[in-house]
């Protein structure tokens, strides 16, 4: 049974308060920023998700582990019916801390998402300008409950709606899901389509949470 719908934690422990691990480890360099590149993992309904981030904004999340106990079957809108200890929202307003804050309002309490994303930093070393205008026209235009399809994501985001297959290899290498959420871009034939962070299965879940908490 999952204990808590949101745990963040982190190895070589300084100190823990209301849920929240912090880290003191050899960390990695942003690109752009030069600062630290923090690392958080954070447990959701889905499973374990690492979120890293500098000084500028959130460079990754992803689901690195799929919880044993996660059933794509039961309805997302029971997700509050589990079992969880209170988690106080982690104190500062650094991106990786405005992170963290999103996430457990996206699980927990969708209804408080302001409809901004945290800041996020996609290092030019690693992203082309395409795909970065892709993600950010996508992170700022496809809101909570909505979808979009893949030409019409094209048409935003660069004005050319016959670039959907460039568009779906962007979604492909986004580093951000669920805040940049390639989950919402489905196919023109209603169907839902892949989805790299757990594949269908999660999209569909996805989905459906945020029909259900919209």
């Amino acid at each position: 049974m999952l204990l808590s719908v949101i745990h963040i934690h982190q190895k070589h422990i300084l100190r823990f308060s209301a849920g929240v691990w912090n880290l003191n480890r050899k960390m990695a360099t942003c690109s752009e920023t030069k600062t630290p590149i923090v690392v958080r993992e954070v447990t959701t309904p889905l499973g374990v998700c690492t979120l890293k981030a500098c000084d500028k904004g959130v460079h990754h999340l992803a689901l690195t582990k799929i919880d044993e106990n996660f059933d794509p079957n039961v309805s997302a809108g029971n997700v509050k019916e589990i079992p969880k200890k209170a988690l106080e929202a982690e104190e500062g307003s650094t991106p990786m801390n405005k992170a963290v804050n999103w996430l457990v309002s996206y699980f927990e309490n969708p209804s408080n998402l302001s409809g901004k994303i945290p800041p996020v930093c996609f290092p030019t070393d690693s992203s082309t300008e395409f795909e970065r205008k892709v993600w950010t026209a996508l992170g700022e235009k496809v809101g909570f409950g909505k979808t979009v399809t893949y030409s019409q994501l094209a048409g935003t985001a660069i004005d050319n709606p016959k670039a959907s297959r460039a568009v779906g290899t962007a979604m492909k290498k986004n580093p951000i899901p669920l805040m940049i959420p390639c989950h919402r871009v489905i196919r023109a034939d209603g169907e839902i389509g892949n989805y790299s962070m757990g594949g269908s299965t999660i999209k569909k879940w996805l989905l459906e949470h945020e029909n259900t908490g919209a």
